[in-house]
């Protein structure tokens, strides 16, 4: 499953170049980021460890009767495939219900683990779910889950002052069971506490007068495995590497857009300008085509629709097109209006141009005031500022000399 995370990143950073969204300079550095990535999680999935059991939980209700499949390694390190069938038993309804009782009474002997009294509870409790000698199955629960887990361990959350809690064992073997409850007083764990000054204590003794400092290998007689955090390298570099392309979409998106946004305020700003020129050179007898000849050295756009109409592109076609292009409002009407007029023959063109000239001027115009009106409202805040620093500079020697 780990090994999914970089291979899902390849795709998508694959899929993104595919569709134009990044450069193919960054595809290729996060391609052989991922690939590293890669790399680190198999290592990481080839390193995995497997469970080491010695028993199986036998209960009337999971194992019973059913096969288990297992792995068995000889001392030679082969490994053998195995099925163990745990064999079913029946129990007699008087026979069940002793079981039961007795394992109630075992534990009200040793529930309490290194705990000496109920109402003093500081160690973690011990609350087994299955018993070797017998096929009693046993589900633990409190009236209070958050601090005493089911397992027994005291959580956190506990007042010092301590707190009441009701502990219930639900026995069950084969369709009898038995309810077992107690009440108890938790306090703060001291477990965590406890091991490590037992870890620190049995490591200082191991390693006195020595360079190197070894880890104790058991404690109170049982054997310590030691780990260090080690792994998802590879899953969290695949997922840096993937936001750091995502981030670069992003912003070559919003650069494209505001790039955009730019130029047709540009084309907006110079659009009194192209009319104005059109309808003087239609005014002093030119053809359209020869006026938008010479007004093409103002405009990208308007060198582009000569180039079409010199290509072959009929007039109307070409000036719908370049009104498209410049997508603003203002040059789709003025396509509109060169492409009817060419339908038309030019009768009145010169005439509709002066009349777009001067509504271009007068919108002009309105920009401008509103551009002048958003710039007096930002000019608020500093004076206003400015204002408090003069008010300041006044008030405080008049306060001063009182």
């Amino acid at each position: 499953m780990k090994i999914l995370v970089p291979v899902a990143a390849a795709l998508v950073v694959a899929w993104l170049r595919f569709h134009g969204k990044i450069s193919g300079r960054l595809c290729l550095a996060g391609m052989i980021g991922l690939a590293v990535c890669l790399a680190l999680t198999v290592v990481d999935v080839r390193d995995g460890e497997r469970t080491q059991i010695r028993m199986l939980d036998k209960n009337s209700r999971e194992n019973a009767g059913e096969e288990v499949e297992l792995e068995a390694e000889t001392a030679d390190g082969t490994r053998h495939e195995v099925k163990l069938r745990i064999p079913d038993r029946t129990e007699e309804p008087e026979e069940a219900d002793r079981m039961l009782r007795e394992t109630a009474a075992g534990l009200e002997k040793t529930f309490l683990g290194k705990n000496r009294d109920p109402d003093h509870v500081e160690w973690n409790l011990c609350l087994p779910m299955s018993f070797e000698d017998s096929e009693v199955n046993c589900i633990w629960s409190s009236d209070h889950p958050g601090i005493l887990g089911w397992d027994g361990k005291i959580l956190g959350g506990v007042p010092a002052k301590g707190q009441a809690v009701r502990l219930t064992a639900r026995l069950e073997l084969r369709d009898r069971n038995l309810t077992w409850e107690k009440m108890i007083r938790i306090y703060p764990s001291r477990e965590e506490e406890a091991f490590q000054e037992k870890v620190q204590e049995a490591a200082e003794q191991i390693n006195r007068n020595r360079k190197r400092w070894s880890l104790p290998e058991q404690l109170d007689g049982e054997p310590l495995v030691w780990y260090r955090q080690r792994g998802g390298k590879g899953e969290i570099l695949s997922a840096l590497i993937l936001i750091l392309v995502l981030g670069s979409v992003s912003v070559r998106k919003s650069r494209k857009e505001e790039r955009e946004q730019k130029y047709r305020e540009e084309l907006t700003r110079r659009y009194p300008e192209i009319v104005s020129q059109l309808q003087l050179y239609t005014a002093a007898g030119l053809s359209l085509r020869q006026a938008m000849k010479k007004i093409a050295r103002i405009q990208p756009e308007v060198a582009r629709c000569c180039y079409e109409m010199e290509n072959g592109v009929l007039e109307q076609d070409a000036y719908t097109r370049y009104g498209e292009r410049c997508g603003t409002a203002e040059y789709k009407k003025l396509a509109l209006l060169l492409a009817q007029s060419q339908m038309k023959g030019g009768a009145r063109l010169s005439e509709l141009l002066e009349e777009e000239t001067q509504e271009a001027f007068e919108n002009r115009k309105r920009r401008a005031r509103v551009l002048g009106e958003k710039a007096a409202v930002r000019m608020i805040l500093p004076m206003g500022l400015m204002l408090l620093i003069v008010l300041v500079i006044i008030m405080v020697p008049a306060l001063l000399t009182f």
